[in-house]
Order: C-alpha cells, then sequence, then structure tokens
C-alpha cells in the first residue's frame, strides 16, 4: 500500500488525515497501514506506562517504593516516548524531522544529515 501523509500529535495520541486546527504541535507523517500500526503500538505503550506513573502518585498515603524502582518506570517511560520521538523522526518529512532535531528529544542521536 502506497504511504499517505498523516498528522500526528504527541499529547492527545492522535493520527489524523488532516492537520488540525489546534494549539498542539502536529508531525506530518508519510505511513502506509504498517507504520500507522506501529506508532499506534507505541502510543498505547507509552499511555499504559505513563498512567502508572500517575496513578502511583496520586496514592501519596500509601507507602513509597523504592527511589530505584520509580527510577525505572521513569525512565521506562523516557524510553518510551523516545521510542515514538524515533519512529516519528523516521516517517516525518523533512519539516518534521528539522522540528525534532531542534526539540533535540533524542539525546542527541540525530544529526542534520540524518
Amino acid at each position: 500500500m502506497a504511504k499517505q501523509t498523516y498528522y500526528v500529535s504527541i499529547a492527545p495520541n492522535e493520527i489524523v488525515p488532516d492537520p488540525l486546527p489546534s494549539n498542539t504541535t502536529q508531525f506530518e507523517i508519510l505511513a502506509d497501514d504498517g507504520d500507522l500500526a506501529r506508532l499506534q503500538d507505541l502510543f498505547e505503550k507509552t499511555t499504559d506506562t505513563e498512567n502508572r506513573l500517575v496513578e502511583r502518585a496520586s496514592t501519596p498515603y500509601e507507602e513509597f517504593e523504592q527511589e530505584e524502582e520509580q527510577d525505572e518506570k521513569n525512565e521506562l517511560y523516557d524510553e518510551r516516548l523516545q521510542n515514538v520521538y524515533r519512529l516519528i523522526y523516521e516517517l516525518g518529512t523533512e519539516k518534521t524531522r528539522a522540528h525534532i532535531r531542534k526539540m533535540d528529544v533524542l539525546s542527541g542521536e540525530l544529526h542534520e544529515d540524518s
């Protein structure tokens, strides 16, 4: 199947065929059905991890987890979010790639010629 243009918003985990009039940054990508499924899977994993972090933060009366365990959960969330940005970068237009490079969300792993 041929790749089509989609617009991706990170915060609401949206993938839409037309840009939305909003204040949310939208990344333009070229994707086929398989690419969309991969991106949706990454969104779901990131949301699941985020929900576990929020759930823990909203129960202050419970004994806190060991700091190391909490750090591992935070690192997992960061890793999953970076995976989302990597795939958007891979599928993105040049404008999208330039924006992601400028954001520096991939820990310096991207270069101007990437």
